[in-house]
């Protein structure tokens, strides 16, 4: 489910680093984005991904080679993770939830100019509307008898499947235009799982 543009930041440090390791060090991730990748004079574009990129620190809630919003969107935990889950706090989610409403925002008066900018930004966008979704699946487990999808209430589990029929969607839409067809049935499979488990719950 990880959109293309999300790795973009620790392709370019990468790259940098790997090229002139002392030069680069301390590179200004945003600055290149804007310039390199999306050709961006106001520099939204990038602030807005970065900003999305680290939203997940706001919730308090760190985890080894992984993020608690990615995690929440997962069926079947390692039990590693669901203990996890029962540290979730509803004013953490609000923090995270906040910064990421403010960078789509800000997506939205960037103005990138790269030959792919279209699909960049419905490719930012739809990563902060399914971590919106992440969050608001949060509130509702941090709320619920041990954290359990079975203890959400009726009419919040409806809300929530359509919310992810919404994110099926939309992805099905765009896939095509970055990806092979092979690979869509995998990746929406993990929407649809998560929606079935909600449901079935």
């Amino acid at each position: 489910l990880q959109q293309y543009p999300v790795s973009l930041p620790a392709y370019l440090y990468g790259a940098g680093v790997s090229w002139a390791e002392g030069r680069n060090r301390d590179l200004n991730i945003e600055e290149c984005l804007s310039q390199i990748v999306f050709k961006d004079s106001t520099g939204e574009a990038a602030s807005a991904l970065m900003l999305l990129s680290n939203s997940y620190l706001s919730t308090g809630i760190t985890l080894k080679n992984a993020s608690i919003l990615g995690i929440l969107l997962l069926v079947n935990l390692h039990t590693y993770y669901m203990d996890q889950l029962s540290h979730l706090k509803k004013s953490g989610l609000m923090r995270a939830e906040q910064i990421i409403k403010k960078s789509l925002l800000m997506l939205k008066t960037s103005s990138m100019t790269c030959n792919d900018a279209e699909l960049l930004q419905d490719e930012i966008a739809f990563t902060g509307k399914l971590m919106l979704h992440a969050c608001n699946l949060g509130y509702n487990l941090s709320t619920a008898h041990e954290c359990r999808l079975e203890a959400i209430p009726e009419a919040k589990k409806r809300r929530l499947t359509g919310e992810l029929n919404e994110l099926i969607e939309e992805y099905e839409t765009f896939w095509p235009r970055r990806s092979r067809p092979g690979g869509l049935s995998d990746s929406l499979g993990r929407l649809e799982k998560l929606k079935v488990s909600i449901s079935r719950d």
